[in-house]
């Protein structure tokens, strides 16, 4: 509920619903919205057009690093960032603790005594690479190298479209048996389409896990798939805490928020 006395504050959203984690995010935002008494509205953009008529006092969202966030500054709005793919360094970032999923990932294939472990990526996001540390750290403390494999995706808009015959060009060539651990749960729904095309069984010679644990993606795989469950909607509710603090006045981390 909002404070007696406060002004209502307006809040602009900028998540991509179709992701099963930026779902997530977004639940998390919204009890904290309602809990303060934002008057709130999710945005299909940041652009002048959208942002000028409605006037947010504040904006969080999946942010990247790109010129057009000078408009936070033209508008006198303060921002919060969600997303680890290219974060802005001068907008507060509230989000994963990517190399905790990395571990996570490599602790659970270690237990399936298979001793070949792979990264593989269809991005070269920093979130991809803080995964792909993360899983390379922990394999490297149990004694194991881990390879980083990437294919190329086929356009920039959708990350979870990816070419099966590719990627089966890219696994043709990795010793088995084998662990692969897949930046996402698209990417690694991908993974075991194009190891079953190849005759290879799953998990036997070759296991796979990804993250995020979104039910319906890991449901579609067959077998399947398994992933490091993340906690998108707790982002969220920090992150809205967040930007309250902000639009109150209140100073900026010094550091990212990370949460695992």
């Amino acid at each position: 509920m909002a404070t007696r006395g406060r002004p209502v504050r307006r809040v602009a959203i900028f998540v991509p619903l179709r992701e099963h984690f930026a779902r997530e995010v977004f639940m998390g935002v919204v009890s904290q919205a309602r809990r303060h008494g934002w008057f709130f509205r999710l945005v299909p953009n940041l652009t002048t057009e959208v942002l000028g008529p409605f006037g947010p006092d504040g904006v969080i969202g999946f942010l990247h690093r790109t010129p057009e966030n000078r408009i936070f500054e033209d508008l006198g709005v303060v921002a919060v960032n969600v997303s680890a793919a290219d974060p802005p360094e001068e907008i507060p970032l509230v989000t994963l603790d990517n190399r905790w999923c990395g571990r996570l990932a490599a602790e659970h294939l270690l237990g399936t005594r298979i001793p070949r472990f792979a990264f593989i990526s269809a991005v070269d996001s920093h979130y991809a690479r803080e995964r792909a540390r993360g899983f390379s750290e922990r394999l490297a403390e149990a004694g194991y190298p881990c390879e980083i494999l990437r294919f190329t995706r086929p356009d920039a808009i959708d990350r979870g479209r990816v070419s099966i015959p590719k990627l089966m060009n890219v696994l043709r060539g990795v010793p088995r048996p084998v662990c692969i651990f897949a930046a996402h749960d698209l990417n690694g729904v991908s993974v075991v389409i194009a190891a079953r095309e190849l005759g290879l069984a799953v998990p036997e010679d070759m296991a796979v896990v990804g993250v995020d644990n979104d039910p319906i993606v890991c449901e579609a795989s067959d077998p399947p798939l398994s992933s490091v469950a993340v906690p998108g909607r707790q982002v969220g509710v920090r992150a809205a805490q967040l930007l309250q603090t902000l639009m109150d006045g209140g100073p900026a981390p010094a550091a990212p928020v990370l949460l695992a």
